[in-house]
């Protein structure tokens, strides 16, 4: 409160007036400009901070959303009650075309955004849940830009390398807000279509509430709906993110998802704890997460599982 009233006696005191004692016509005050900088440091800080974990992670976000090039060899060993244990790389590749002056990047993928489940985007683990198979390749061209109001646009146009070819089509659009001085929101659509698979569309929406130096509180809403299932798939994820030291992070997730057909009703709850370590120089890192589910095709027993993963990420930053 203390702060306010400065700010308003500032603000007041280095207003030029007229005689009639009426605010006059001019620039912004240096008050006003000193606020204004203040507020737009303190919102991107928390840009900032949201980026970074994200790029920490490793995760889809970062993937789609940084526009340096990078290749990401993941390792991932998945234990599962009852289950086969699952062991399987991936492969992520974005590399700046020579002679396009940066506008366009050749793409290699594993495991496309619209080919993994929603619990398997929200936890970054594709594959344990369905989606591509780990042989599977996807290659692709990616142009970026900017437009006037703002917006990420990103068309891409690509192949499924095995036989028969399947060629698809993507346009991504995002763009971060600020919404005060401790939140921002980022909106992220994702259009698709496969020649075999046909089309789709991933919906999400992410707030970020920046609580200290070292905690970070986001929630995300996603929502699914391809013409070949032609039902939407809706999901709610909350997550806590923990700094603890220079390379080491930890976050616990809560997610719920659900599924419209026959009607809307919740198919599977999760809780996770996850721990990422920065184990060799700046590129290899150690993940361990374990995991309780109860799932509606399980009976809603709880299942338990545990992910191993060993990340080598170049070029990251």
């Amino acid at each position: 409160m203390k702060r306010r009233i400065v700010s308003c006696l500032l603000i007041m005191l280095a207003m030029p007036v007229t005689a009639a004692g009426v605010e006059a016509a001019s620039e912004p005050s240096w008050a006003l400009e000193a606020l204004d900088y203040t507020h737009d440091y303190v919102s991107q800080s928390v840009e900032d901070l949201a980026t970074s974990i994200d790029r920490f992670f490793a995760n889809e976000k970062n993937y789609h959303y940084t526009n340096q090039s990078f290749v990401q060899i993941r390792l991932d060993g998945y234990w599962r009650d009852e289950q086969t244990p699952e062991y399987t790389p991936r492969l992520r590749a974005k590399v700046h075309l020579p002679g396009t002056e940066r506008r366009f990047k050749l793409m290699l993928e594993t495991d496309p955004q619209e080919r993994q489940s929603p619990q398997d985007l929200s936890q970054n683990t594709a594959g344990t849940t369905g989606g591509a198979g780990a042989t599977d390749y996807f290659l692709s061209l990616l142009k970026e830009r900017v437009s006037a109001t703002g917006w990420e646009v990103r068309p891409n146009i690509g192949v499924e390398l095995k036989l028969p070819l399947e060629a698809f089509v993507r346009l991504r659009l995002y763009k971060s807000y600020s919404l005060g001085e401790k939140w921002t929101m980022r909106p992220d659509q994702n259009f698709y279509w496969y020649t075999g698979r046909g089309a789709g569309s991933d919906s999400y929406l992410e707030f970020n509430y920046r609580l200290s130096d070292d905690y970070l509180l986001r929630t995300g809403s996603f929502l699914r709906w391809t013409d070949r299932t032609d039902y939407f798939e809706p999901s709610q994820n909350i997550i806590f993110f923990h700094y603890i030291q220079p390379g080491v992070q930890m976050y616990y997730q809560v997610g719920m998802f659900g599924r419209t057909q026959p009607t809307l009703h919740v198919i599977q709850y999760l809780f996770t704890i996850n721990y990422r370590q920065l184990i060799y120089k700046d590129w290899l890192f150690l993940e361990m997460r374990p995991q309780l589910s109860y799932a509606e095709a399980e009976d809603w027993k709880p299942m338990r599982s545990f992910l191993l993963r060993f990340d080598l990420v170049f070029g990251r930053t």
